[in-house]
């Protein structure tokens, strides 16, 4: 009662440790890893990215060889586009 008469008041370093528990829970890996597949979203780790980047500069260099020309939209994960 003495709470809801305003006799109590929380501070940030208060509202922190209330939340910090359902805040943990609400964004560990598995919730996440739910909520990206419910929307159509495939996370990917760093050397994804490096491995794409390499498929682009031997994809570069090869059509360069060639004499064709290419844009980045030639590189684009069908996946990754739709979820842009």
């Amino acid at each position: 009662a003495q709470f809801l008469q305003g006799r109590y008041k929380l501070n940030a370093a208060d509202l922190l440790l209330c939340a910090k528990r359902l805040w943990e829970r609400a964004f560990d890996l598995r919730h996440c890893a739910e909520a990206w597949a419910a929307i159509g979203i495939r996370a990917f780790k760093q050397c994804v990215w490096w491995d794409l980047q390499e498929q682009e500069r031997k994809a570069s260099a090869t059509a360069q060889t060639a004499g064709v020309a290419i844009s980045a939209e030639d590189f684009t994960v069908a996946s990754y586009a739709q979820a842009a």
